[in-house]
């Protein structure tokens, strides 16, 4: 198995896909599960057909567990079909798989969903919609380490990384 371990990355740009689209990720799980921490996508992401996700179009795993945590999606996201498309992920699966204090601008998505097939059971409750307004307050980010990683600069930014030039400060991917 690959076992990818990602930090403090970041996406920008544009993605267009039909399957297993993600602004940050296409698909993870199966061969290539392992975590994501610290990471965002400002990418803007156009899904046509199935699994599209303004972060990840799929994860899913069996062994060991995918999981991502303190991570979040700001790009423009429209999905063309309603075929599991969701704010943050296209597709969660039904075991293991854990997304932890995730965050998603629901401002710029044309979907309600923070997870394509979107079930309390499945989706789980580690990935939340904010406003855009709500995306630029460091009190929205519950757990995020604003000493060492993140920084943002109150109502005009999303999250960045300390010592950044690239300050996403608009947002458009």
């Amino acid at each position: 198995y690959l076992r990818l371990f990602i930090s403090e990355s970041s996406s920008h740009g544009n993605v267009y896909g039909n399957f297993s689209t993600g602004g940050f990720i296409g698909t993870m799980g199966g061969p290539s599960n392992g975590t994501i921490i610290n990471s965002y996508s400002q990418s803007n992401v156009t899904a046509y057909v199935k699994d599209g996700g303004g972060f990840v179009g799929i994860v899913t795993s069996t062994q060991p567990i995918a999981r991502i945590f303190n991570s979040y999606s700001a790009g423009n996201f429209v999905n063309l079909t309603d075929i599991h498309m969701g704010g943050f992920a296209g597709y969660k699966g039904l075991q293991r798989e854990s997304v932890y204090y995730s965050y998603w601008d629901k401002n710029k998505s044309t979907t309600l969903l923070s997870c394509g097939n979107d079930d309390p059971l499945t989706c789980g409750n580690g990935i939340f919609p904010r406003t855009t307004e709500e995306m630029k307050k460091r009190d929205t980010f519950v757990n995020w380490d604003f000493v060492n990683i993140w920084d943002i600069i109150e109502t005009q930014t999303y999250p960045f990384f300390k010592g950044d030039l690239n300050i996403p400060r608009c947002g458009n991917g």
